[in-house]
Protein backbone atom coordinates (compact mmCIF):
# COMPACT_ATOMS: atom_id res chain seq x y z
CA UNK A 1 0.00 0.00 0.00
CA UNK A 2 1.23 3.42 -0.84
CA UNK A 3 0.82 6.16 1.94
CA UNK A 4 1.97 9.83 1.43
CA UNK A 5 2.46 11.81 4.70
CA UNK A 6 0.48 15.28 5.39
CA UNK A 7 2.17 17.81 7.64
CA UNK A 8 -0.84 20.17 7.36
CA UNK A 9 -3.60 19.65 9.75
CA UNK A 10 -6.11 21.81 8.22
CA UNK A 11 -4.83 19.76 4.61
CA UNK A 12 -5.19 16.04 6.47
CA UNK A 13 -9.10 17.28 7.81
CA UNK A 14 -10.47 18.72 4.93
CA UNK A 15 -9.05 15.28 2.96
CA UNK A 16 -10.81 12.87 5.72
CA UNK A 17 -14.05 14.70 5.11
CA UNK A 18 -13.73 14.18 1.25
CA UNK A 19 -13.58 10.68 2.45
CA UNK A 20 -9.63 9.66 2.19
CA UNK A 21 -8.17 7.66 4.93
CA UNK A 22 -5.79 8.14 7.30
CA UNK A 23 -3.74 4.68 8.16
CA UNK A 24 -1.69 6.38 10.81
CA UNK A 25 -0.74 9.18 13.21
CA UNK A 26 2.76 9.63 14.34
CA UNK A 27 4.58 12.36 16.26
CA UNK A 28 6.81 14.84 14.30
CA UNK A 29 10.24 14.00 14.37
CA UNK A 30 11.81 17.78 15.56
CA UNK A 31 8.63 19.07 16.82
CA UNK A 32 6.43 16.09 19.04
CA UNK A 33 3.48 17.82 20.19
CA UNK A 34 2.33 18.26 16.45
CA UNK A 35 1.17 15.05 14.37
CA UNK A 36 2.12 13.70 11.30
CA UNK A 37 -1.08 12.28 9.49
CA UNK A 38 -0.51 9.29 7.31
CA UNK A 39 -2.99 8.66 4.43
CA UNK A 40 -3.66 5.41 2.00
CA UNK A 41 -2.69 6.66 -1.44
CA UNK A 42 -6.00 6.08 -3.49
CA UNK A 43 -7.88 6.81 -7.06
CA UNK A 44 -8.08 10.85 -6.95
CA UNK A 45 -5.93 11.41 -4.42
CA UNK A 46 -3.71 14.00 -5.57
CA UNK A 47 -6.28 15.62 -7.18
CA UNK A 48 -7.97 16.35 -4.32
CA UNK A 49 -4.67 17.92 -2.70
CA UNK A 50 -4.61 20.27 -5.65
CA UNK A 51 -8.20 21.24 -5.20
CA UNK A 52 -7.35 21.85 -1.78
CA UNK A 53 -4.41 24.10 -2.73
CA UNK A 54 -6.47 26.05 -5.18
CA UNK A 55 -9.37 26.71 -2.79
CA UNK A 56 -7.53 28.06 -0.34
CA UNK A 57 -5.77 30.58 -1.98
CA UNK A 58 -8.87 31.70 -3.59
CA UNK A 59 -10.71 32.01 -0.82
CA UNK A 60 -12.86 28.82 -0.95
CA UNK A 61 -12.16 27.06 2.70
CA UNK A 62 -12.44 29.15 5.72
CA UNK A 63 -9.72 27.50 7.90
CA UNK A 64 -9.99 27.47 11.88
CA UNK A 65 -6.58 29.65 12.66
Amino acid sequence: MKTKLIFSPQLAQWLLHSGYTIVELKPKRDCENETVFVFKEEEGFYDAMTRWSEEKEYGGYERNN
